[in-house]
């Protein structure tokens, strides 16, 4: 009789169509997806915020907004780092052009970093009155 598994043959997406690859499906079973629900829906919140599905204390909320807001100060420091270091590296090669937009995209990176900087201490004192 056998196995109740056969192979089926898709063609690769990256490569050529006659390379195929083997994947077992069962006969038997029809091919269902069952979801488990884990919340109950009286836990359910459906107000207008990042995590629409579960409840957040206003601590967690903080906290969460706050890490943000640090990763996006982070990463306008490394575009400022970035743009310096390339436009000290190339200043001979490139246009004045490209220089300039260098120089706004630095000032620009400078002036949403102190943005973030700013908002972050507000939420931490935001987080020491809670």
């Amino acid at each position: 009789m056998g196995s109740s598994l056969s192979m089926r043959h898709f063609p690769e997406k990256m490569g050529s169509s006659l390379s195929m690859r083997h994947f077992p499906v069962q006969k038997d079973r029809p091919r269902l997806i069952k979801v488990k629900l884990l919340v109950k829906h009286e836990k359910l919140t459906y107000k207008h915020n990042r995590c629409n599905l579960i409840k957040i204390s206003k601590l967690d909320k903080i906290k969460a907004e706050t890490s943000f807001h640090e990763k996006m100060f982070f990463a306008a420091l490394a575009v400022i780092v970035g743009l310096i270091g390339w436009s000290a590296s190339n200043f001979l090669n490139t246009s004045a052009f490209v220089l300039l937009l260098a120089l706004f995209g630095t000032l620009a990176s400078a002036v949403y970093g102190i943005y973030q900087y700013r908002f972050i201490k507000q939420l931490i004192k935001e987080l020491e009155d809670a």
